[in-house]
């Protein structure tokens, strides 16, 4: 039995959200990389927990050729999926992500790279994933159980 549902992707996306919040709110600058990942990281399981609702399989969620850690690859899926019929997404939205992507697939918010690195506004991409978040809620609860007897 396939056990992940729209709704428990959407949990764990709601509490790397609340956990980057935290990080932000106490404006060090030793935490500011770590939570770049973690709003990366809400966001990504966000628009994975639309997608799964939307009966994307786990494991084409997976399939680092579909969509793995792509962010921008995850949001167009979701574009195309009619995200936008519960959230509306700016143009700077979609460049912060577009922004943050590369870093986040490649790893450099996890381990050390060496080089210059033009980072997005962070407040852009909380606010985008919180949106995100409770725009997505109704439609990820009321779809949890779409892949429930989905063979693994």
């Amino acid at each position: 039995m396939d056990r992940t549902s729209s709704m428990g992707l959407w949990t764990y996306g709601h509490n790397f959200c609340i956990a980057a919040c935290a990080l932000v709110e106490k404006n060090d600058p030793h935490t500011s990389i770590p939570a770049y990942y973690l709003i990366s990281h809400s966001i990504e399981l966000a628009l994975k927990a639309f997608l799964r609702g939307a009966g994307v399989s786990l494991e084409d969620l997976k399939n680092q050729r579909k969509y793995g850690h792509n962010l921008e690859k995850c949001l167009k899926k979701a574009l195309e999926k009619d995200v936008q019929k519960l959230i509306q997404i700016s143009a700077i939205e979609k460049l912060a992500i577009e922004m943050i992507n590369d870093y986040y697939m490649d790893k450099q918010l996890n381990y050390i790279k060496i080089g210059y690195k033009e980072f997005p506004q962070i407040s852009v991409l909380v606010e985008f994933a919180g949106r995100l978040l409770q725009s997505i809620n109704k439609f990820c609860f009321d779809n949890r159980d779409l892949h429930a007897n989905a063979p693994v």
